[in-house]
């Protein structure tokens, strides 16, 4: 599985945004609201316009303090920078 980190602009429905921070929520420990399925670990990417939220496998902040995301599908995350 590659590891792929959050990216600094994510494109949301109103377009290309920058990103304020991401939140990373376990397996079962979803947010209400969340539109991630319960087996799945959920990161939710926030940004001015609103959240955007990948299910992935695993998701961890990395020694260069940046949120690394495991098991993403790779149609979400093909062009975010590799751990």
């Amino acid at each position: 599985m590659e590891v792929r980190y959050v990216p600094d602009r994510i494109m949301t429905l109103k377009g290309v945004q920058p990103v304020n921070g991401s939140i990373a929520y376990p397996v079962g420990m979803h947010p209400q609201g969340c539109p991630i399925v319960k087996t799945m670990a959920a990161v939710e990417i926030q940004t001015p316009g609103g959240s955007r939220w990948i299910g992935c496998q695993h998701a961890y902040i990395d020694s260069t303090l940046r949120m690394a995301v495991v098991g993403a599908p790779a149609s979400v995350t093909r062009d975010w920078a590799a751990v």
